[in-house]
């Protein structure tokens, strides 16, 4: 059911494809990443002390590390970034000179492994992975053929894992287990023949999971079923990534995208590529890679 909820701008950053928010409590920051642009945007809770960075590779996902880093996707490959000093301390490509490809949606588990899906840059072949990075930072491939890898997420438990190819409209739930072993892959909620499509997604403390729908301007949450608890509409057309911030973990935070929106629609919706936040039961703490 679709609610009427108090929803505000807090960052009017206007990226062209704003994706990967992540909060960071340490700090008491928000970090969201423009990939087309290759910038990286940031600011308090309340939306104060914003700024904006290029660089140095097209970061798409990022996670919590140790000693105040970030795991990163980015490009077509993995690294460990540093925010204060703006630069990789460590960097591993997938597959060195593969330029049509670009990383996309990630999130570290429970578990301190962080998890990323890589794609092709014209988004019509099932050329892209979902990948897992261990503690260790050792890269194994986990999920083969996959076109636009989103909602990668994961019950705060960490038994299971949720995922989607964005073009099939199709998330899904399968077991997880400490090491990385996936199983029992599952619809967990379709969307197939709507005009709406699963973007990125983030798990409450109730085991409900939160998902962004690009064209649907909206963001829903599904019970442990399945089953469409609530609906939040937005202001934009194109949400991309939530993450829960804020003291309490309370809120939730919704990165956009301008990207492929016309002069009208952009006029209708002039905040599109902000982030945009409303109240939320509450989530977890974010968990650390590592």
């Amino acid at each position: 059911m679709a609610e009427k909820k108090k929803v505000w701008c807090v960052a009017d950053s206007a990226c062209a494809l704003g994706e990967g928010i992540l909060w960071d409590p340490t700090r008491g920051r928000l970090y969201w990443f423009d990939i087309q642009r290759a910038q990286m945007c940031s600011c308090a809770a309340d939306g104060a002390d914003f700024f904006r960075v290029d660089l140095p590779r097209r970061i798409s996902a990022a996670a919590l590390a140790k000693n105040g880093l970030f795991a990163v996707a980015a490009d077509y490959g993995f690294g460990v970034y540093s925010p204060q000093q703006n630069r990789f301390r460590r960097w591993r490509e997938i597959a060195p000179g593969a330029t049509d490809m670009r990383t996309n949606d990630g999130r570290a588990d429970p578990h301190g492994a962080f998890w990323f899906g890589t794609m092709e840059n014209t988004e019509t072949a099932p050329a892209g992975a979902i990948y897992r990075v261990s503690p260790n930072e050792k890269v194994r491939l986990k999920i083969p053929n996959i076109t636009i890898p989103n909602a990668i997420a994961f019950s705060p438990a960490g038994d299971a894992m949720y995922w989607t190819d964005s073009p099939e409209q199709t998330i899904w739930r399968c077991d997880l287990s400490p090491r990385g072993d996936i199983s029992n892959r599952r619809v967990f909620a379709s969307l197939r023949g709507k005009p709406q499509v699963p973007d990125g997604a983030i798990v409450d403390a109730m085991g409900f999971l939160w998902n962004a729908e690009w064209d649907g301007g909206r963001v829903v949450r599904y019970a442990p079923d399945g089953g469409v608890d609530r609906v939040v509409n937005l202001p934009v057309s194109r949400p991309t990534c939530p993450v829960f911030g804020g003291q309490e973990l309370s809120v939730i935070y919704v990165s956009s995208a301008r990207e492929g929106l016309t002069v009208a629609e952009l006029r209708e919706q002039p905040q599109a590529g902000g982030v945009f936040a409303f109240n939320a039961p509450p989530g977890s703490a974010p968990p650390v890679f590592g």
